[in-house]
């Protein structure tokens, strides 16, 4: 008889907006990294983050650990560190939803339209925020939906 061997199940997390049905799963992508549009230098891990949904969609983004669960050696993220993700993620898509452009962003959290570098970082960080709105309705979760979505995880 041959020895069977199984491979580790990993921790998912998952929940239900409106019809939809999200299955949150993560893999390490990289170890000791800086947390990125931030000049701080502290370091971090970093997770590729895979929602797949009920109607058969699937999108991915990156999340940064924080520095804590580094300094721990903590290398998979828990479901409950998988719903943190995910509301982190649904956080920025309505970001993207609510700022009608980079100069409202900036408005919004207090940062100097007149600084160039100040801007550049806005505008990476808009451009996100609206890709991952955009990533979310592929995945059957409406603009609207996501306001719920957000509200849902933070409970």
């Amino acid at each position: 008889m041959k020895n069977a061997t199984t491979a580790a199940i990993a921790p998912a997390y998952t929940v239900q907006c409106a019809d939809v049905w999200l299955t949150v799963q993560a893999t390490i992508k990289a170890l000791r990294v800086p947390f990125p549009n931030s000049e701080d230098s502290r370091q971090h891990n970093k997770f590729k983050v895979t929602v797949k949904s009920s109607n058969g969609e699937k999108a991915t983004f990156d999340f940064f650990d924080s520095q804590s669960n580094y300094n721990k050696g903590i290398q998979e993220l828990d479901s409950a560190a998988l719903k943190g993700a995910l509301s982190c993620f649904v956080s920025d898509a309505t970001t993207g939803i609510n700022a009608t452009n980079v100069e409202d962003l900036m408005s919004e959290f207090g940062w100097n339209v007149d600084s160039r570098k100040e801007y550049q970082r806005a505008t990476r960080i808009y451009k996100a925020c609206v890709k991952a709105s955009e990533k979310l309705e592929l995945l059957g979760i409406t603009p609207d939906e996501q306001f719920e979505l957000a509200n849902l995880l933070d409970q």
